[in-house]
């Protein structure tokens, strides 16, 4: 395991009995000082900014299957029910906003656990990272929001903890942990789909490409047993869950019930008149768009705009959800390499004024609710909520001034988790499953990512810090203090 003199201010020798493999009374003690400060610094916040706030229609629909068992099919479900138990008793939306400010405790308590169990950081820094990434703006702007993003940074980084504890020791019981969080994951939110599936389903294979101690184990019997098993729980457990949503939302299986429509939003400027062969579409189809169709930034519009695509087909075709499932999985299989353009495209529009700014007045909410909803909040949460889209508050405005800080931990975890990568392999298993994770997170969201949005970016903060810690903690280390992992 890896140790650095404590004169170095950051990594030391692991909290682990190495003899009884529990959890000594100290780190019980650090563990809980941290979650004291956690707890400090969340009520504080709380008592200055508690007001709910709402995203349309995304909050519209979580609120309507909350309240009325409806299904959605664009949507999570799964985020319906936690809805469901916290604020309809309630009749408050403010216990959802306890709830998911729970969840975002916990989270930052994983993070501590991952910085001070997994990279062997010092308690101080630990809890530092702990206490930022509670303060974290869009962690506490989405712990105010009718938005899944809450609970589900909390089952992604349960998911994280879980890799990062089988790189450091291989018990094969953090496998069907990680799958359980990784599920959780994504019932809730799918932009780290790419991560759960290809790291997930692969941890053995992964920890053996990184770590030296895996691989001078020699018991290829045991690697093969975890494959297996980290194999079969990642895909019964995501395949019977993209089968029970089909079969909630008559639908084929998939994540949400118009899986299809979407993945035909993703890559719409690459579909050609030949994609349509045979789907009942008429042959003019693409001609009755009005929406441009190479316009790699106008593919939300494609969905949800009346002359775009998706409402095109849905007018025109015989089985629209059916073509719209064929024309994507044909775009994008014959035309791989139009996702490299389209990702250039979004990321400019992190530079255009005008784009950045109407994005984000979008994920703020600043959206008049209309009668009907508010009507909703006021009769069945005790809300008045006329003026919270415009409302300013201390996590709104935090938000707000963060858009640059998100687009750095965008643009900027690619290479610190390549530059960490490097320097961990073979040597600090933890820092490699983190990066792993971030480059994987990262090359996906690059290539799949179809908007411009901070929402999407909520994942990266506190993977950026816990790398570029664990970076500035080793540029001070003297040289070969950082000692391989025990296997």
């Amino acid at each position: 395991m890896s140790a650095v003199i404590p004169r170095t201010g950051g990594v030391t020798t692991s909290p682990r009995d190495r003899v009884a493999g529990t959890v000594p009374v100290r780190w019980r003690r650090e563990l809980a000082l941290a979650l004291l400060a956690i707890l400090a610094v969340k009520l504080a916040v709380l008592g200055m900014d508690h007001l709910p706030r709402v995203f349309l229609g995304d909050s519209v629909t979580y609120l309507h299957g909350a309240l009325d068992g409806v299904i959605p099919r664009d949507r999570s479900f799964v985020y319906g029910i936690l809805i469901a138990l916290t604020a309809v008793p309630a009749h408050s939306l403010l216990a959802l906003v306890l709830a998911q400010t729970a969840a975002g405790a916990l989270a930052a308590i994983i993070v501590y656990a991952i910085a001070r169990g997994g990279l062997g950081l010092a308690p101080l820094w630990s809890g530092g990272l702990a206490v930022l990434t509670a303060l974290e703006p869009a962690q506490l702007f989405y712990e105010r929001m009718v938005m899944a993003e809450a609970f589900g940074g909390l089952a992604w980084f349960g998911f994280i903890g879980c890799t990062v504890a089988y790189f450091r020791g291989g018990d094969w019981r953090w496998l069907p942990a990680a799958a359980l969080c990784g599920l959780a994951a994504a019932s809730l939110r799918m932009n780290g789909l790419a991560v759960l599936l290809i790291v997930g389903g692969l941890l053995p294979a992964w920890r053996w490409l990184l770590c030296a101690p895996a691989r001078r184990d020699g018991r290829w019997h045991r690697l093969g047993g975890h494959l297996l098993l980290a194999l079969a729980c990642t895909s019964a457990l995501h395949v019977g869950y993209r089968h029970l949503v089909g079969r909630l939302t008559n639908a084929p299986p998939g994540y949400i019930g118009l899986a299809g429509v979407f993945e035909l939003g993703l890559v719409a400027p690459l579909v050609q008149p030949s994609d349509f062969q045979g789907t009942g579409c008429p042959p003019d189809i693409l001609r009755r768009i009005g929406v441009p169709l190479a316009d790699a930034t106008m593919r939300e519009s494609q969905i949800w705009r009346d002359d775009g695509l998706w409402p095109v087909m849905r007018r025109s075709c015989r089985n629209a959800e059916q073509a719209a499932t064929i024309v994507a999985k044909r775009a994008l299989s014959e035309r791989p390499w139009g996702l490299l353009p389209m990702a250039v495209a979004i990321i400019r529009q992190y530079f255009d004024p005008v784009a950045e700014r109407w994005r984000m007045d979008s994920d703020l909410g600043r959206l008049d609710l209309g009668a009907d909803f508010a009507a909703l909040l006021k009769r069945d949460f005790n809300l008045d909520a006329r003026g919270i889209p415009h409302q300013v508050t201390l996590a709104s405005a935090w938000f707000e001034m963060a858009r640059w800080w998100f687009t750095l931990t965008f643009l900027a975890l690619p290479f610190v988790a390549a530059a960490v990568l490097y320097r961990a392999r073979d040597v600090a298993p933890a820092a490699a499953a983190l990066a792993l994770v971030a480059l994987v997170l990262s090359v996906s969201a690059l290539l799949f990512q179809h908007i411009i949005s901070y929402r999407y970016l909520h994942p990266y903060p506190p993977l950026f810090l816990l790398l570029i810690a664990w970076l500035g903690v080793r540029a001070r280390a003297p040289a070969g203090a950082l000692q391989p992992a025990a296997g």
